[in-house]
């Protein structure tokens, strides 16, 4: 499994990430949210 972020109780998986700015700061991340089994 890859990297993650956690919000909370929510989790996320890294889907891509980059550094729009280009001075490693910020980064702008795509992730996936990870629903629990068994969540609706």
């Amino acid at each position: 499994s890859g990297m993650r972020l956690a919000a909370g109780p929510r989790r996320f998986a890294i889907r891509s990430a980059g550094d729009p700015d280009g001075r490693r700061r910020d980064l702008a991340c795509e992730v996936e949210e990870i629903v629990p089994e068994g969540a609706v």
